[in-house]
């Protein structure tokens, strides 16, 4: 078991709990699981006293038990049993958080190797995905409000990286407070840039499909001052 220190990127809902994922000092993404399986962290273990959920640019320190690698998640690792220490917040004001967050822009040409929204899950294996997690620098990107099966708002963006549009869902709900009176359906332009934290998802069989498959998701976003 060892410490690590935590600079938090994301903190989104994903089946069964919450998906938590950071940088570490040497600009290296990990994400910590509950179990080595799944993975889902529930709400209490995101907790950092008060009942203050953890939030992009928090830096914690947390227990390691080992690494928990998956097929389509390799920058797993299984956490301990304790109680996450938060030690500072960074501000994006701060030329130095500018600086760390920049060092730590994804450079590939195609997010996770295509430019599809979702990733056949065979396709993951075969192909020996080495990393799930990216942050990626995006000018001017466009937001859409949409409702799920139940009647709860959601968003999407549409965003150009490197000369190719994708399109993703925003998996944490922190949003709706940024942009809390946009209409279901219409799109809002931002006129800032911004970074995106991009996850591949677990695998699920899709309405209408016969296989597997990972999604892209936006599971953090900073607004570039």
């Amino acid at each position: 078991m060892h410490e690590v220190k935590m600079l938090c990127m994301a903190n989104s809902r994903k089946p069964g709990g919450r998906c938590i994922a950071g940088l570490v000092p040497e600009r290296d993404w990990i994400r910590p699981v509950s179990n080595p399986e799944s993975g889902a962290l529930s709400a209490m273990q995101c907790e950092l006293g008060e009942k203050h959920s953890i939030q992009p640019l928090d830096i914690v320190s947390l227990s390691i038990e080992q690494e928990a690698p998956l097929d389509h998640q390799q920058e797993n690792l299984l956490i301990a049993d304790r109680r996450w220490h938060f030690l500072k917040s960074w501000s994006i004001d701060s030329e130095n958080t500018v600086n760390f967050l920049s060092d730590c822009e994804y450079d590939r040409d195609l997010i996770f190797g295509d430019r599809e929204t979702a990733i056949r899950f065979a396709t993951v294996k075969e192909t020996e995905l080495d990393h799930s997690l990216a942050l990626v620098r995006t000018k001017r990107p466009r937001f859409k409000r949409v409702e799920d099966r139940n009647g709860e708002p959601r968003f999407r963006s549409h965003f150009d990286y490197k000369d190719v549009t994708y399109e993703m869902p925003i998996t944490f709900e922190t949003f709706l407070e940024q942009i809390p009176h946009l209409e279901v359906g219409h799109i809002h332009k931002s006129i800032s840039d911004w970074w995106f934290t991009i996850s591949l998802g677990e695998p699920f069989i899709p309405q209408y499909r016969s296989e597997r498959f990972c999604y892209k998701l936006i599971a953090g976003a900073i607004e570039i001052p």
